[in-house]
């Protein structure tokens, strides 16, 4: 039985994908007065039955690879020629995924799809599940992808093709941290696997445009469940190789430098002035709060 009937059209494939049992190839081999057009099959040992080239092995090869070998097949038994290899319809075949996603089990993929879209296939990923730790495994061997990056910072690295018999499993979410204020996304991320205060910003987009990075304050759930509050610079805590260790449930805030330029602190001994009052700084009510210690600082 033939190739099926595709009606012109063909996938997308790039020239690092790599050929497998299934997969239907066009192929073009034009001469000097004719142009040859066939559709073949990729058989279970890796190989297409080219006219008039033949038997040819190209299963593990990428489409690049398999188009420089068919040409020097075509070389060595057509004069002239010019041979082209595309993917008409790549392979299928089912993927297991389980975990946190909506609908567990079994998912049919083509192998020109990437794991994020075969996740969402399966519903997605449930609100307690992890996208920061999801277990891929191939061939016997298990990596950790995180989605995230590929999801906000398109690292493709984190989003890989999908493969027969691949394993899939969306474990529950972990620690997560939040970042408010004059950051660029603000909300609640799941941490790295670094748990990185300079890794994660960097994802995220950084600092909105007008942030007091200098002044962020970051909160923090003590042993004995109090929070506490310290200030961060980050200009300099997150300056290479320094950075900011997170833990589950810290809270970032980065104020906007317009809060800042409106509140001012004056501290000192002064006659005849009330605990609170206000001025004019650069046009605008500036509160001005009085204190002991002889000192002018921001909040």
């Amino acid at each position: 039985m033939g190739p099926p009937a595709l009606g012109g059209i063909r996938s997308v494939a790039g020239p690092d994908y790599r050929l497998g049992n299934g997969d239907v190839l066009e192929v073009q081999i034009a001469g000097r007065l004719e142009v040859t057009r066939m559709q073949v099959i990729v058989d279970p040992e890796g190989a297409v039955n080219i006219p008039p080239l033949g038997s040819i092995q190209v299963g593990g090869l990428t489409l690049l690879e398999a188009n420089r070998q068919i040409a020097e097949r075509a070389r060595t038994m057509l004069r002239f020629s010019d041979v082209s290899v595309a993917v008409a319809a790549p392979r299928a075949f089912e993927v297991i995924i389980s975990g946190e996603v909506e609908r567990p089990g079994t998912v049919s993929a083509m192998a020109m799809q990437r794991l994020h879209e075969v996740i969402l296939n399966a519903g997605g990923i449930t609100p307690r599940g992890s996208a920061r730790h999801v277990d891929v495994t191939t061939g016997g061997t298990t990596r950790q992808v995180d989605l995230l990056r590929f999801e906000l910072g398109g690292d493709v690295s984190q989003n890989p093709y999908v493969v027969d018999n691949m394993r899939v499993h969306v474990p529950t979410r972990g620690p997560a941290i939040t970042l408010a204020g004059a950051v660029r996304r603000p909300g609640e991320y799941e941490l790295g696997p670094d748990a990185s205060l300079r890794e994660l910003l960097a994802l995220t987009g950084g600092l909105a445009p007008g942030g007091a990075g200098s002044d962020a304050r970051l909160t923090r759930i003590g042993p004995d469940g109090r929070k506490e509050t310290v200030s961060v610079d980050l200009r300099t805590a997150l300056a290479p190789p320094a950075d900011v260790p997170l833990q589950s449930g810290d809270q970032i805030f980065v104020p906007p430098l317009s809060v800042l330029q409106d509140v001012v602190e004056v501290r000192g001994a002064f006659l005849g002035v009330a605990d609170t009052s206000k001025t004019q700084t650069a046009g605008k009510a500036t509160v001005l709060r009085v204190s002991t210690a002889v000192s002018i600082e921001k909040l």
